[in-house]
């Protein structure tokens, strides 16, 4: 022991008095100097996070959001536990249709938006508005490229079709290949229209869109590749725009129970044997072989991992807690080129396969479930059909449950498609007096959907239950659609995003091969803007006035029930626009770079 101790410890009680004050009066110094300390830090905190907000905030469709946590200990924002983030401004999503041109689509969103942050930030563009530029052109310009001999290493990829002539296949980092070209190659929509159902990548008015000064210059200033969950979270994060995102497809695998024995009959080669660890009734099953992705937008994995293709999208944000329908949790948020609803992949529309999507405040949890259905309503998917039985299992009683005003006005009040009707002849009756109505949905088997409908016939009145047999839910789409009179479409403006667990990420890094996310960062020239025309007499800006589009805002929602006047009109609205251009919509090819 020191001298000071041990004289403290032997010293009169008087000393020990006054020993006693001091310490006392030392403690309350540290206690009032922690105090001030976890003050400024909680001070210096909030102005941390309010730097933030600050740099991301907008007031346009809440499109950027940012969740975070103050760690406990510190006091300090810890980027690691931002458990959302979204991206402002993503302009709407374009269709690829039935072309292989998703790298096209995933290459030009970087742009677009890179534009549009650009004119938003110096006061070039109204908040709603944004350019649309071409994806036909820029094929174009690709194709000429890869047709020179010494760019055949550049172009020529596994699986790709680019460098053989044919737009159906490229990748995304061509853009960095041959940046000084397309920095001044890149033109407005209109210069060239996307062609949809052919192959054909011309572009009639490239040649003056060039000669005559095209204000669409750029430089690009960082490329980047990624690989990396954190990685990519943080980039997201830090650059705050948008990145092309690259990964192979998969195909999922479920087991069908067969009871027909002239189709699969026990101990011959027509018989799949069913696994043992789920009750499927018979010996025998059938395989069922289905896309990644469901009608929600969701993508998963279910059986082995066998790849299917690539595609490239775009990732906007994501969502550490959101849950999927298969069970994982967490993942991004991305921008696809798919249509929505009950798509073809022939020019005949003889080949069918049910999509559906979300908008990104639907992924990122701010609104409800009745919320999204006013802007993403997914009428086709069988999950959003109203279930009108009342509880009843006899048909006699669940007609008057399901034929009444009273369905008809409760299903309208949730945006779930009510009346159905037949389009498989081998499962139900085709034809106008018949109608079919959802009654209830159970899980058995290989995680598959048992649903029951009651067939209701308009001139007997009369009606009996059915129930198909069990499959991937999605697929009672193809046995049942909604009537015209019912359907809605999603908003082109505000749906188009799919969700992509890290989950399923993580398996398809470490068993397949193809995935990776670009980051472009890319600066425009002030003359790319159609309100700086006056500075650049020698660039044409007819094709940039015209190619300028303005995208609808994201409703404001304040309770989970959306029954106000203004979103009534929405709904009506979209209605109305779903029953014009019913006729003339056809969708594209299931995946492709």
């Amino acid at each position: 022991m020191n001298g000071l101790g041990e004289g403290l410890l032997n010293s009169a009680p008087q000393k020990k008095r006054t020993i006693a004050s001091l310490l006392t009066v030392l403690g309350i110094v540290c206690l009032v100097g922690t105090m001030i300390a976890t003050l400024a830090v909680t001070v210096q905190t909030r102005d941390d996070v309010n730097s933030i907000r600050s740099t991301t905030d907008t007031t346009f469709d809440k499109m950027d959001r940012v969740s975070m946590r103050v760690d406990e200990m510190g006091g300090q924002v810890d980027q690691l536990s931002i458990r959302k983030y979204a991206v402002p401004y993503v302009p709407p999503r374009k269709i690829q249709w039935w072309r292989g041109t998703c790298w096209d689509f995933g290459t030009l969103s970087v742009v677009e938006h890179q534009y549009r942050l650009q004119g938003l930030a110096n006061g070039w563009l109204k908040e709603n508005e944004f350019l649309k530029i071409s994806e036909q052109a820029y094929a174009n310009t690709t194709l000429e490229l890869c047709k020179d001999p010494k760019n055949k290493d550049l172009c020529d990829m596994p699986g790709d079709q680019v460098a053989w002539g044919s737009a159906n296949g490229g990748e995304v980092p061509l853009l960095y290949y041959f940046r000084d070209v397309y920095k001044t190659h890149i033109v407005p929509w209109e210069v060239c229209p996307y062609i949809r159902y052919t192959d054909d990548s011309s572009c009639t008015n490239l040649e003056e869109a060039l000669a005559t000064g095209n204000p669409i210059t750029f430089e690009m200033t960082q490329f980047t590749s990624l690989y990396d969950i954190p990685t990519i979270k943080q980039q997201l994060r830090e650059k705050g725009h948008v990145m092309s995102w690259s990964v192979p497809l998969h195909s999922t695998y479920y087991y069908r129970p067969c009871f027909d024995e002239e189709v699969c009959k026990p101990g011959t080669d027509t018989c799949t044997p069913c696994p043992l660890d789920k009750n499927f009734g018979t010996p025998c099953c059938t395989v069922e072989t289905r896309p990644c992705y469901n009608m929600e937008g969701e993508y998963f994995q279910h059986g082995q991992l066998v790849i299917e293709g690539g595609h490239a999208m775009t990732i906007v944000g994501y969502n550490d807690d959101f849950m999927v329908k298969s069970g994982s949790k967490g993942g991004f948020i991305l921008r696809n080129s798919w249509e929505d609803g009950m798509v073809s992949f022939d020019e005949f529309g003889t080949s069918l396969r049910p999509r559906g999507s979300h908008s990104i405040a639907y992924w990122m949890k701010e609104i409800s479930e009745m919320d999204e259905r006013v802007i993403c309503p997914n009428a086709h998917n069988p999950r959003n059909w109203y279930a009108c039985s009342g509880g009843e299992t006899d048909a006699a009683k669940i007609i008057p449950h399901c034929v009444s005003d009273r369905a008809a006005h409760t299903a309208r009040l949730a945006r779930q498609p009510l009346e159905l009707k037949c389009i498989d002849a081998d499962e139900c009756i085709i034809g106008a007096d018949t109608s079919y109505y959802a009654l209830n949905t159970t899980t058995i088997g290989d995680d598959l959907g048992h649903m029951c409908f009651l067939e209701y016939n308009k001139s007997t009145e009369a009606g009996r239950t059915l129930c198909p047999s069990a499959r991937p839910i999605d697929l009672y789409s193809m046995i049942f659609n909604v009537t015209e009179e019912e359907e809605v479409a999603n908003n082109d403006d505000l749906c188009g995003f799919y969700f992509f667990p890290y989950e399923l990420l993580e398996h398809a890094i470490s068993r397949l091969t193809g995935f990776f996310v670009n980051d472009f960062e890319i600066e425009f020239d002030e003359c790319a803007y159609l309100h700086n025309k006056d500075k650049c007499p020698d660039k044409n800006y007819k094709w940039v006035e015209s190619s300028m589009r303005e995208q609808q805002a994201m409703p404001k929602f304040a309770t989970p029930y959306p029954n106000d006047i203004a979103l009534e009109r929405l709904w009506k609205h979209a209605l109305d626009h779903h029953r014009r251009t019913l006729r003339h919509r056809r969708p594209s090819r299931s995946w492709s770079r």
